[in-house]
């Protein structure tokens, strides 16, 4: 029984494949962060090593030690050139405990142009008994020699409603404010379960989520030199920890677009369902076209941090083009 919650697409491809024999040498799954794929990766080894009938089991030894990240025949590879070389050698000889190795590369975009030109050999000439689970966000951030000598694998959202149900199964929740609080992630959670369960476990999330919308507020109801500071504070943050601008500059978007939705009457899409009465008052407030501009200035101002670029010149220019 596969350990996993949507993707039934991908059961029955490699279901088919297994009963045909027929099991390509490398699968590349595809799709946002957190949605799922280096846990569908350990669901798909299991159900390739699997002994019992009704794969995967869960409860032999081969599924089991997958589980625990100990079987000696699965192989989690890393980026550099000297990591893929290990695996050069490690391909040619034969499996200690199954029938076969499969060896795990967690994002695939990561990987350097001389390990991506080592991994390539490999793919090229595959042992029959070896099986490659590549893991990246989107084929166009690896080489098209590589993406081409995989069989594609989509991960696709699921429906908010569906992660709502799985959280509160998983979890046992019982309480009104839990399955509250369930919903609220499951709408924004973008589809993306492992997302979600990280952001239900995490007791700081919806906490940061708040003081991340209320700096918003603070922003578009303030003066230039409140903003100039708080771009200063911002940049030192981000030379701390970038990934808490990053997710800052997400939530942000996120509000913003569900002003947008509001403006054009979908409000049944946004997903900060807790702040609705806010997100009225500020579609009441601005025209579409600031609303439009402001969110295309956010999703540049996170490309371009994540090119390298000054954090504070970036956030200055963030926040000065705010409305």
């Amino acid at each position: 029984m596969w350990n996993f919650e949507g993707q039934e697409h991908i059961y029955r491809l490699i279901q088919n494949s297994m009963n045909k024999t027929r099991l390509n040498h490398a699968y590349l799954l595809l799709g946002p962060e957190h949605i799922g794929k280096s846990t569908l990766s350990l669901e798909i080894t299991k159900y390739i090593h699997c002994l019992d009938e009704k794969k995967p089991c869960q409860k032999c030894q081969q599924c089991l030690r997958v589980n625990e990240k100990t079987h000696p025949d699965v192989v989690l590879v890393g980026y550099t050139i000297g990591e893929i070389r290990e695996i050069q050698e490690q391909v040619s000889l034969s499996p200690f405990f199954s029938s076969s190795k499969t060896f795990i590369i967690p994002n695939a975009e990561n990987l350097t142009i001389e390990a991506s030109n080592a991994l390539l050999k490999i793919l090229e000439e595959p042992p029959n008994n070896v099986t490659f689970i590549i893991c990246a966000t989107d084929e166009q951030y690896l080489p098209t020699t590589i993406v081409s000598r995989c069989q594609n694998l989509e991960l696709y959202p699921l429906s908010a409603e569906r992660i709502h149900n799985y959280l509160i199964q998983y979890f046992n929740i019982l309480n009104n404010e839990g399955k509250e609080e369930a919903k609220l992630i499951s709408k924004l959670s973008k589809g993306r379960l492992g997302w979600a369960i990280t952001a239900f476990t995490d007791t700081n999330f919806l906490q940061t989520r708040n003081h991340d919308i209320s700096l918003f507020n603070d922003i578009i109801n303030g003066d230039m030199a409140e903003r100039f500071l708080l771009s200063q504070q911002l940049s030192n943050n981000f030379n701390k920890n970038k990934n808490s601008i990053y997710t800052t500059l997400e939530t942000w978007l996120d509000y913003l677009r569900d002003v947008m939705l509001i403006k054009t009457n979908s409000e049944e899409l946004i997903v900060n369902i807790d702040k609705e009465i806010i997100l009225n008052e500020l579609g009441n407030k601005f025209e579409l076209k600031t609303i439009i501009e402001s969110i295309k200035v956010i999703d540049k101002a996170s490309k371009n941090l994540n090119r390298n670029s000054n954090p504070r010149i970036t956030l200055d220019n963030l926040l000065i083009r705010f409305p």
